[in-house]
């Protein structure tokens, strides 16, 4: 049976806990069908590394192939450590499986960047040299670094290092590569490629994780490709910036991580313990301002649970109007630096646990008593209140309104509502809020910049968005954004310059074309070329006013939802188009109304969910979809009913021989699991045959094959052997094989 129908049988090497024996045997046979199923098991793999490398270490493309195919349909194969892909890849040799029209190489070319950036390891051919010049961009320092070494070693030596243009990789590389270049000698290279790869190299891209990716696996991508790191340099680096809260997660997730780096507990997590605190601050403390001072002044000193604590200080407390001469307020401190959060530890810790516990009514009446800091405290790690921007909106004093632009989850709502103010000095601290969106952000960039905001984001090197260039309002920031971060798109080219324009006329568009900044992360060229042609006519136009006419015509047909629309109905779109990598202004009202008219389908609502600014409804609906499988075709399992969902023309030959059977397992799986069909209407209604048995889960199959077995082919044994020599090309369903093979044996029966 084995040998007659092997994919009905090995694709149970892709699930569930295997014995070691097993395990070792499929190793040792070396057969790539079962190691391609082998490279599915998350159970068997995802916690043993070293097993993982020993696969990976066969560089066979028919395991890059499983990975990188499931990954490209519904990301199913997350979990493959980017380090085991890199070792994959790295013992990679000259083959028709890897290079060839069909091979692993150009399809992982045409993967999710995840994968993509594997290849700067790829000893074959011109796949690194690829890569570099391709998605430079998206690569850290050190997979810079490691393509151009790889180049040098498999793929032409000095001369093709020579070829490359130095400024499209990052400054340190490119200073790398000159110094190679003038000396020739790769010596410097490969010390170079070491210390990126090591932890030098993990603090600045776990940095770049809360900057620049935003992508909350990038970190642990990165962390996994070390095997080792040196705790003492990250605690250091952690002591002089601290790294963000993904990046320490990450960090807590390797064993040996020391406390230094642990995610901070929040300061009200010890409140929240005691479910009786609030109970307890309302009899003991109430809205007395004295008493609230008095507990204030003891927790300096006090070693004790809050519990024990409150009764004493509700004895001891003055009465209401009994309360002497108003004094400081204790441990009273100033509101932290405008691009500061507040800390909270000690005795602030603790206090802040009481005043969280109070209610909203009792905690608005003690904020003029309160200093800046402890308002700070509370605006900033307090559970929110939608009373608290209410009162800060109406409240003569601006440090309300400062503590609250400081709170780092303000959400997008409350960040709208503060930039009604318009003040500069509010809206300084709003940029730095992550939840605000795009257009906020744009919008904040527009208007009055703080001397202190243009010097913070001078400083960075990193954490732009697209749209932050487009109508930033200080020439020089702007300049700068765009070295960092590439406004792609020629509509958001048009919008910047049209802003550029009415801002500072036609002489500042001439002088940002003659002038134009030099990208520092990617390619040279701001200005797209189509751009610089349209915008050059523009300028040398006689009469500018009407000029600006033709931009603003130009901007504003480009930026209608009718233009998107028609963009996004495009043939040929693919969830990973370069159309969901540019700086759109995207109506997505007009696009959620359109959605509902006429769906957009499954490819484009993948794309559009990439966007940080996407509309929940949209996230939602492509997160139902995603098991609808999207192949390197850019073709899509559409339709409601299982009808429709199975009736899915596959190419059965393709998916067996290349080893992706495994990728329309899952894919069924999980429509199996968003409850679009069952397993039993998979054997009636899903073809051919063969590969809807090796769709069906070893757990699943007594339930849904067991009883057409029995029906069909117990206890003939000539009926067994005819739909197991038939089965590899049946065409027709579970159930039809079934059927047929028992017909054609009646008769001898």
């Amino acid at each position: 049976m084995l040998t007659s129908a092997p994919d009905c049988f090995t694709e149970a090497l892709s699930e569930g806990a295997l014995p070691r024996e097993v395990v070792e045997a499929v190793l040792e046979d070396g057969r790539a069908e079962s190691l391609a199923y082998l490279a599915l098991n998350q159970e068997l793999l995802e916690d043993d590394p070293e097993l993982l490398s020993r696969l990976a270490a066969l560089g066979l493309s028919q395991v890059a192939r499983a990975v990188v195919l499931n990954q490209h349909g519904h990301r199913s194969t997350e979990w493959w450590l980017l380090r085991g892909f890199r070792e994959l890849l790295a013992a990679a040799r000259p083959h028709e499986a890897w290079t060839g029209p069909d091979g692993a190489l150009p399809r992982l070319e045409h993967s999710y960047l995840r994968w993509r950036r594997t290849l700067v390891v790829c000893p074959i051919g011109r796949w690194a040299r690829s890569t570099l010049i391709e998605i430079t961009s998206d690569l850290t320092r050190a997979e810079q670094l490691r393509g151009l070494l790889t180049v040098h070693d498999h793929d032409g030596g000095l001369e093709q290092l020579g070829n490359f243009d130095q400024d499209r990789f990052r400054p340190a590389v490119a200073e790398v590569l000159r110094t190679v270049l003038a000396g020739g000698d790769v010596t410097v290279l490969r010390e170079a490629v070491a210390i990126a790869e090591g932890t030098d190299g993990l603090i600045e891209e776990l940095y770049e994780q809360e900057t620049i990716r935003n992508v909350p696996t990038f970190a642990l991508d990165m962390l996994g490709l070390r095997v080792q790191v040196d705790w003492e340099a990250l605690t250091r680096a952690h002591a002089d910036r601290p790294f963000g809260a993904n990046a320490l997660a990450t960090l807590r997730s390797r064993h040996d991580c020391p406390a230094e780096l642990h995610p901070p507990l929040h300061p009200l997590k010890a409140a929240a313990s005691d479910p009786d605190l609030p109970a307890l601050v309302a009899k003991h403390l109430g809205d007395r301002v004295e008493a609230w001072r008095a507990a204030r002044a003891r927790l300096t000193r006090f070693k004790g649970e809050l519990a024990d604590l409150l009764p004493e200080i509700g004895e001891e407390a003055p009465a209401k109007g009994r309360a002497g001469k108003t004094a400081a307020w204790p441990g009273a401190g100033d509101l932290p630096a405008w691009d500061a959060v507040a800390s909270v530890s000690g005795a602030r810790a603790k206090f802040l646990a009481l005043l969280d516990a109070a209610s909203v009514e009792t905690q608005l009446k003690l904020l003029r008593h309160l200093d800046d800091r402890t308002v700070a405290e509370l605006f900033g790690q307090g559970t929110w209140h939608d009373d608290w921007l209410d009162f800060a909106m109406k409240a003569r004093l601006k440090r309300y309104r400062f503590a609250l632009a400081q709170r780092p989850s303000l959400t997008a709502e409350a960040i709208e509502t503060l930039m009604g103010r318009d003040d500069p000095a509010i809206n300084a601290r709003l940029f730095l809020r992550t939840a605000a969106t795009g257009t906020q952000r744009e919008r904040l960039l527009s208007g009055r910049l703080t001397k202190e905001l243009v010097e913070r984001l001078l400083e960075r090197t990193g954490g732009f968005r697209a749209r932050d260039a487009v109508s930033c309002s200080n020439t020089e920031l702007q300049r700068h954004i765009l070295t960092l971060v590439r406004v792609r798109g020629l509509v958001p080219q048009q919008r910047l310059m049209l802003n550029l324009w009415e801002r500072g006329g036609v002489a500042a568009v001439r002088d940002l074309l003659e002038n134009e900044p030099k990208g520092r992360n990617f390619s040279r060229n701001v200005i797209r070329p189509d751009s610089r042609r349209f915008f050059t006519k523009l300028v040398n136009e006689p009469d500018a006013d009407a000029a600006l006419e033709t931009l603003r015509a130009t901007v504003a047909t480009g930026e209608t939802a009718e233009d998107q629309i028609a963009i996004l109905r495009m043939r040929g779109i693919h969830p990973s188009a370069e159309i969901f990598r540019e700086a759109h202004l995207w109506r997505w009202d007009e696009l959620l109304a359109e959605h509902r008219r006429e769906p957009l389908g499954t490819i484009i609502l993948l794309g559009l969910a990439e966007n940080p600014d996407c509309p929940q409804e949209f996230r939602d609906e492509a997160d139902r979809n995603r098991w609808r499988w999207v192949d390197y075709e850019n073709k899509v399992i559409s339709g409601d009913t299982p009808e429709e969902i199975l009736g899915v023309d596959v190419d059965a030959q393709s998916l067996l021989s290349g080893g992706l059977a495994g990728s329309t397992r899952s894919w069924l799986g999980k429509a199996v699991r968003a409850e679009a069909v069952t397993w039993e209407q998979v054997a009636a209604l899903a073809r051919p045959a063969a590969l809807a048995l090796a769709a069906v889960p070893v757990e699943d199959a007594r339930a849904t094959v067991g009883p057409l077995v029995r029906e069909h082919l117990d206890p003939s044994r000539d009926t067994w052997v005819l739909a197991l020599h038939m089965l590899p090309d049946f065409t027709g369903t579970i159930t039809e094989l079934f059927t047929t093979a028992a017909i054609a044996t009646a008769a001898t029966r």
